[in-house]
């Protein structure tokens, strides 16, 4: 089962009492660890891998090099406009 904990809060100088509480009764913290990081941090890393076949490896590997590409592209265009 997955609740879903909603907290509208503005200058609660106790949130980190509401959230803690939280996260202490979950019945999975980790799973509330992330909101916390967010809210205490402004940000959660997390890592992700994929596994990919040789071939769309290589198609990926096509498409950002594409995407860099255009990358440059427009900001050597955006350069130029500004300095002429």
């Amino acid at each position: 089962m997955k609740i879903f904990v909603s907290i509208a809060s503005y200058r609660d100088k106790l949130l980190w009492q509401t959230v803690e509480s939280a996260i202490s009764n979950s019945k999975n913290p980790s799973n509330l660890q992330p909101a916390w990081n967010i809210l205490v941090r402004g940000v959660y890393k997390q890592e992700h891998s994929i596994l990919l076949s040789h071939q769309t490896a290589l198609n990926f590997s096509e498409t950002l090099s594409a995407a860099i590409s255009d990358l440059k592209t427009n900001e050597s265009n955006e350069g130029s406009k500004k300095n002429g």
